[in-house]
């Protein structure tokens, strides 16, 4: 059974290996474009420096590899550096989201004394009308019986 299986393996050999090449290639052209988002990206370098190190280390594997003939080698070297190219790429994205996160946070803390303050003087206010009302009743009530009395 295996023996006739030899045959359609051998056949589909050429076809594994030129998917392999196409993903290859496409891996390659992914860590590229994302080396190249993290060259554009103000903060990019030095945030992920190593894996930007790493893709760079994995395609020139990739590209020695493929000089040399070894084409699924080659493919998965690309893989690799299309891989620590994309860690880079989340790294950054990680590190402004981060960012963003911490601004917010500053800024929520601001309102909260802010909204503090205000609640102060909300009270505070709100006190003294108290005490104005108090005091206007005061004067608006009529005179006690005892001091009616004491007048005649």
């Amino acid at each position: 059974m295996h023996r006739a299986l030899r045959p359609l393996a051998l056949a589909l050999l050429p076809l594994s290996l030129a998917l392999v090449a196409v993903a290859a290639a496409d891996d390659r052209q992914r860590a590229e474009a994302s080396l190249a988002r993290l060259a554009a990206a103000p903060s990019g370098s030095a945030v992920a420096a190593e894996p930007i190190a790493r893709a760079r280390q994995a395609l020139a594997r990739g590209d020695d590899a493929r000089q040399r003939g070894a084409r699924l080698h080659a493919g998965l070297y690309d893989a690799l550096g299309r891989e620590w190219a994309e860690l880079g790429v989340d790294l950054v994205r990680a590190t402004d989201a981060e960012r963003s996160a911490d601004a917010l946070e500053d800024q929520l803390q601001q309102l909260a004394e802010e909204t503090s303050r205000a609640k102060a003087r909300l009270e505070d206010a709100a006190a003294r009308e108290g005490r104005a009302l108090e005091a206007l009743e005061a004067l608006e009530a009529p005179a006690p019986a005892s001091s009616r009395e004491a007048r005649p």
